[in-house]
């Protein structure tokens, strides 16, 4: 296990209103007004700091604002996932994307061969397992992204939960599964990398759950959802 963030789990106290209703809100909001962020393990780059600010390795912040969020031993529960492939433009990261897509049929055959990637290592096209997932305490959604070296821990995810359906009477569904994020030190040929890993952590509290719905309900089409993640994935040479 990692170094603990020092930083506090996020304040959803609500301070008393002193405005009129509207007040601080946009009057004429679009939908895609909305994005969701996403989180980002730091790894302990110098590209890292760079794009997030100076961090101790093992920090979760958010990939829109570089901020620090505490979700160590915090149960988060599954809104929804996705595939996603995203072919990064040859600059490399900070450079934007070429294309991403959620059908892997719309990737050309030439990108999903080995040693197409920059540098001539792994995919042109990256394939991304991702989780819309809600924290316990939090009030908004984030997008758990894993790629690379972490993508089976996002696939494990999927299993767990499709475990978790199996286990029902015919016919019957259940409700996801809570799940904390622990991360390992991975060591590879080119060194060590911090892989985060879901555990199943229980059942999520009914306030937590009906919360989760409730950001179901609202987000809707995943195929929408893509097109409002903030700070979408410019990072290609991180491993998570």
């Amino acid at each position: 296990m990692t170094e603990k963030s020092i930083t506090k789990k996020e304040d959803t106290t609500l301070a008393p209103s002193t405005g009129p209703a509207g007040f601080g809100s946009m009057l004429n909001a679009e939908q895609e007004d909305f994005s969701l962020d996403r989180l980002s393990l730091i790894q302990g780059t110098a590209m890292e700091t760079e794009m997030h600010g100076d961090h101790k390795r093992g920090t979760w912040v958010y990939s829109s604002t570089g901020a620090a969020v505490a979700i160590e031993d915090v149960k988060m529960v599954p809104i929804f996932g996705y595939n996603e492939w995203i072919k990064y433009a040859e600059g490399g990261a900070g450079s934007g994307i070429e294309y991403r897509t959620m059908n892997k049929e719309d990737v050309p055959d030439a990108d999903l061969v080995w040693g197409t990637g920059r540098k001539g290592v792994g995919y042109a096209a990256i394939k991304h397992v991702n989780w819309v997932v809600l924290f316990e305490g939090h009030t908004v959604p984030v997008i758990l992204s894993f790629k690379k070296t972490s993508i089976k821990s996002g696939q494990a995810l999927m299993r767990m939960e499709a475990a978790r359906q199996a286990a029902v009477k015919d016919g019957e569904t259940t409700s996801p599964g809570a799940y904390i994020m622990e991360i390992r030190d991975k060591k590879f040929a080119e060194g060590s990398a911090l892989i985060p890993v879901p555990r199943p952590a229980g059942d999520a509290t009914s306030d937590h759950m009906e919360a989760a719905i409730s950001w179901y309900n609202r987000l809707g089409d995943p195929n929408a959802v893509v097109g409002r993640v903030a700070a979408a994935a410019t990072d290609d040479d991180l491993p998570f």
